[in-house]
């Protein structure tokens, strides 16, 4: 696969992605308070104390994932953010916010494995590519 075709894969995941932080940065923000469905699964999740700490982490683990000189690190933070939110989901019951949050860590694996070949390499050990 061409170099520019993989890492138009790459940045296009990884953009996806962090669509999704910015939608999480908004129901955050604004729906919290605005709509009882959401502010009920905040409360019941145990982040509703923590919105705005949480909106902080959306923006800045985005950007250091989305620059290419830190995005090792934005991996990791990003896996581990979605990673948690995911158990949050799965321990609480709010089973409705499960495909958004699937569908985040899948694009991550894409998105890591265009961008960060020597990541997979390593988990696979085979040669980077």
């Amino acid at each position: 696969m061409k170099e520019k075709t993989r890492s138009f894969i790459g940045l296009a995941a990884a953009g996806l992605v962090a669509l999704l932080m910015l939608v999480s940065i908004a129901t955050k923000l604004y729906l919290a308070d605005a709509s009882p469905e959401i502010h009920a699964m905040f409360v019941r999740g145990g982040i509703y104390p923590l919105r705005y700490q949480l909106a902080v982490a959306d923006l800045l683990i985005p950007l250091v994932f989305l620059w290419r000189r830190t995005s090792t690190l934005g991996l990791l933070l990003m896996v581990g953010y979605w990673g948690g939110a995911t158990a949050t989901v799965l321990t609480h019951g709010d089973y409705q916010e499960l495909p958004a949050h699937v569908t985040a860590l899948a694009l991550l694996a894409v998105a890591s494995y265009f961008r960060h070949p020597e990541v997979w390499a390593r988990a696979l050990r085979a040669e980077p590519a």
